[in-house]
């Protein structure tokens, strides 16, 4: 927020009352926030609909995620005339939480909640164009919406106008002074960039120091990013200890690779510690989102048997081979495609023939028909998440 000197003490009260509403709010997490944010649903200053809708849509802070509850309140912010409800359902329909993955819709609606201003909206357009979600990609175009997110006041557009320079422009000096400044101004994330950068770069050891910062400060990427670390023992001792702690902090942050490495030791029972049903958790909670690994885990390791909660009508291979499907569509990329059924096939010991023939149609069809295979593939997600819930 501005600080704006004034001779009026009258505006300073006001400015300094702001002050300390915006930060008691900002440090408010779970149940505490919902609870904040449910009495100030009539507040002019903010969307506490948006908010209340957020909440539910992450599902962190012990707030239980429904993707459901989180449309109603965009919804009931949309009918109250609050703009970052508007941006908040199209970003459900970007990334189809809770209903049929609809790019043009999401991009509908994101435009709209631009045009009265919302950075965060203008962010998303340029991630649409950046990814060529439902239109042409176009780097330019959304390096422009990121500048018009940042003069909005979006903070992370401002880490992506680092990224455009150092991998679009190749000034990797404007870049790295970008992300510093993002990361001395607070934005948490610019960390994980910098690291990043520097693991790409430099290697791993020259990453650390960024990813641990960024950690130390909670920001869910770096919490993966330094669970993994320890883990591995990319640039710093492995340790189990100090990558289940890493990563289960990432876990419940929301960071997706967190949930997978973390389940992936569970389930092996690394160490001698076995948990499976917390690792069926993980993978489920990350399949849910969308995250592809997860997918083809459930798929190939667990052998989607009964206990996996998914559709025990069908035999344990072709519940497989259709949670592999959801898997492969779940790449933009046509080249990750192609080598994920190759990692499939691998792992795989079931029919090849009837296997490569499944894949091939997923690969293949399923690029040439998107809205189908987004509509089967979030209900048969969401269906998966709910009988899972529904048996434990």
């Amino acid at each position: 927020m501005k600080r704006i000197l004034s001779i009026l003490l009258i505006l300073c009260l006001m400015v300094s009352a702001n002050t300390i509403a915006f930060a008691e709010e900002e440090n408010l997490k779970g149940t505490e926030a919902l609870a904040y944010y449910t009495e100030h649903l009539n507040d002019p200053d903010i969307d506490a609909f948006a908010k209340i809708g957020t909440l539910y849509r992450e599902g962190l802070d012990g707030i239980p995620r429904n993707y459901q509850t989180a449309i109603e309140w965009y919804q009931k912010g949309i009918d109250a005339g609050k703009v970052p409800s508007i941006t908040g359902l199209g970003y459900m329909y970007m990334h189809g939480y809770g209903t049929v993955r609809d790019y043009q819709k999401a991009l509908e609606l994101v435009q709209q909640a631009a045009e009265q201003g919302d950075g965060e909206a203008m962010y998303l357009i340029g991630s649409i164009y950046e990814l060529g979600l439902s239109v042409e990609k176009n780097d330019e175009t959304a390096m422009e919406w990121y500048q018009e997110a940042t003069d909005a006041g979006y903070d992370f557009a401002r880490v992506k106008l680092g990224e455009y320079a150092i991998y679009i422009k190749g000034d990797i000096e404007k870049g790295l002074e970008l992300y510093q400044k993002a990361a001395d101004d607070g934005i948490l994330e610019a960390y994980w960039f910098l690291g990043d950068y520097y693991a790409l770069e430099e290697g791993d050891a020259a990453a650390k120091q960024y990813y641990m910062r960024g950690a130390e400060l909670g920001e869910k990427n770096c919490l993966g990013k330094v669970g993994c670390m320890y883990s591995y023992g990319y640039g710093v001792q492995s340790s189990y200890t100090q990558a289940v702690d890493w990563l289960t902090k990432g876990s419940e942050r929301g960071d997706l690779p967190s949930m997978c490495v973390l389940a992936d030791k569970y389930f092996v029972g690394e160490f001698g510690i076995s948990k499976p049903e917390r690792a069926k958790t993980l993978y489920t909670e990350a399949a849910a989102r969308g995250e592809a690994y997860a997918l083809r885990t459930i798929a190939y390791r667990m052998d989607a048997k009964p206990s996996t909660g998914y559709d025990q009508t069908k035999d344990e291979t072709t519940r497989a081979l259709e949670l592999y499907g959801k898997a492969l569509v779940c790449f933009r990329d046509e080249q990750n495609k192609l080598e994920n059924a190759w990692h499939y096939h691998t792992y795989c010991s079931w029919d090849t023939d009837k296997l490569m023939e499944y894949i091939d149609g997923m690969v293949v069809n399923h690029v040439c028909t998107r809205e189908e295979s987004d509509a089967v593939i979030n209900e048969q997600v969401e269906n998966f998440r709910l009988d899972f819930a529904r048996e434990n």
